[in-house]
């Protein structure tokens, strides 16, 4: 049982002030051109491109960021993928005795970096820095007198970090740009990119997790690993096929079992607007689900209620699909666990709603809309059980009945919404924080315990309409 104490952590942004509950939030890994390895929260493509830099020819999370916030998504945490040997664009500058003075960094990784350059000069006794990015002069330092001085302005730079070389002086006068940054992103394989999302901590609260346009096996195992450990639910691609079989067989390989549940797999590919006019670019489509899903979250349609069909599937940015399924095709992806999107009534539709969890074996986890609404529930219970952390339990009842009644109150508000399966609330839900649940050993222990009890509303996959023609002759 870990101590009671206080652990302050220096974070870059504030944390919110109560647990957040909100499933709309988009949590990414991908390639960028610069930026710092440490989550980010993005509220925009213009937010993005200020912290990350400009698309690159390499990575997918531009174009999928594009069609996120296009689709509704207004939330995204970016979590830059690094290669294993990724270098900082560097330059030393020496003292007029040939000794080093400072060494200037780009502020993070990437050949970007290559395009700073820094010049040194001198007025009188004192110096100042200034940085330019592709010869556009973008920062100078005020008057400086010491090496150490060059060092401090730097923590306020945006491009540049400084710190001390070996030698003794300030640096002499010189021009030069910083060379050899790279991310190293060819060599950037399935460790580096578990990394990447694993920097995604569980307090960053429930949403959806992808890796936009990675296919590997391993990679899904790692998405749906994290979805299961850190209470959210996996978008995965596949890779862009128009063979249903191709793309069954690979969802087969991701039926792993527990972490299955956790996640659900979309095409084909999508055709968004180019960046230039009359073309289009390709992208994941777990980019365009992220941001349906975004949409209806943020209008306040419950999880549990599928992000598909002529209702609550359309896409309003996606104009085209890389592939077209037939029947046939589809129904080999919808038993696979393969959600296929179609071109219905004109519009780019979410048409399958399924978890990876294998239909055969485990039927009650097939539909992800249960998969959202159970990751909303766990959110809101673990946000409710955070205020009773260190309430006295007393001997009459009375904090556990608040916490019942709690807990309680959040599960009818599901009911009255739909997503909890019953003709009464009794039926659908059921709190306990009763014995054995909680006893007197249970509060010698320091524990205050609850168990709920769900029936989670499924969905009509299979909509079926009988006509009987009569006779005008007969009556009906």
């Amino acid at each position: 049982m870990a101590a009671p104490g206080v652990t302050v952590t220096v974070r870059d942004a504030a944390p919110p002030r109560s647990a957040p509950t909100d499933t709309d939030t988009w949590f990414i890994a991908g390639f960028t051109e610069k930026g710092p390895a440490t989550p980010q929260l993005i509220e925009s493509l213009d937010g993005y491109t200020s912290t990350f830099g400009a698309r690159v020819s390499y990575g997918q999370l531009y174009d999928a960021l594009d069609a996120f916030f296009h689709e509704g998504g207004s939330k995204a945490y970016v979590s830059r993928v690094l290669g294993p040997s990724p270098v900082l664009a560097t330059h030393t500058f020496e003292t007029a005795t040939a000794t080093d003075s400072i060494i200037v960094k780009a502020k993070s990784y990437g050949d970007w970096g290559n395009s700073l350059s820094v010049e040194i000069a001198h007025s009188g006794s004192d110096y100042t820095v200034a940085v330019s990015l592709s010869s556009v002069l973008v920062e100078t330092s005020p008057l400086l007198t010491t090496q150490q001085d060059a060092v401090d302005w730097s923590d306020g730079s945006a491009y540049v970090d400084i710190t001390l070389g070996a030698g003794t002086g300030i640096p002499a006068a010189a021009t030069s740009a910083l060379s050899t940054g790279a991310d190293d992103h060819a060599d950037a394989a399935d460790t580096q990119w578990a990394a990447a999302i694993n920097r995604f901590d569980a307090d960053l609260g429930p949403g959806q997790i992808s890796m936009p346009g990675r296919t590997t096996a391993q990679s899904h195992a790692d998405q749906l690993a994290h979805a299961l450990a850190k209470n959210r639910v996996a978008l995965l691609d596949y890779t862009d096929s128009g063979v249903a079989a191709t793309l069954a067989a690979a969802a087969g390989t991701d039926q792993v079992g527990a972490s299955d549940r956790h996640g659900g797999a979309f095409a084909p590919w999508a055709l968004i607007p180019g960046l230039a006019g009359g073309t289009l670019r390709t992208v994941p489509y777990s980019a365009v689900e992220a941001g349906i899903m975004a949409r209806n979250d943020q209008a306040g349609i419950s999880p549990n209620v599928p992000s598909a069909g002529a209702l609550y599937g359309l896409a309003q940015y996606a104009v085209g699909l890389s592939q077209a399924f037939t029947d046939a095709d589809r129904a080999v992806l919808n038993d696979a666990g393969v959600n296929a999107a179609i071109v219905k009534n004109g519009a780019i539709t979410t048409y399958g709603y399924r978890t990876l969890a294998d239909p055969a074996a485990d039927i009650e986890h097939v539909p992800l809309s249960n998969a959202r609404l159970e990751m909303a529930i766990i959110a809101e219970a673990e946000a409710i059980g955070d205020r009773y952390v260190f309430a006295q339990l007393d001997g009459r009842g009375f904090t556990l009945a608040d916490f019942g009644g709690d807990l309680a109150g959040m599960l009818q508000a599901w009911y009255d919404a739909g997503s909890l399966y019953g003709a009464t609330a009794g039926d659908a839900y059921k709190v306990n924080v009763g014995a054995p649940i909680n006893t007197a050993d249970t509060a010698a222990a320091l524990e205050l315990n609850a168990q709920l009890l769900v029936r989670y509303s499924p969905f009509g996959e299979q909509v079926q309409i009988f006509i009987t023609r009569t006779a005008i002759t007969e009556a009906i």
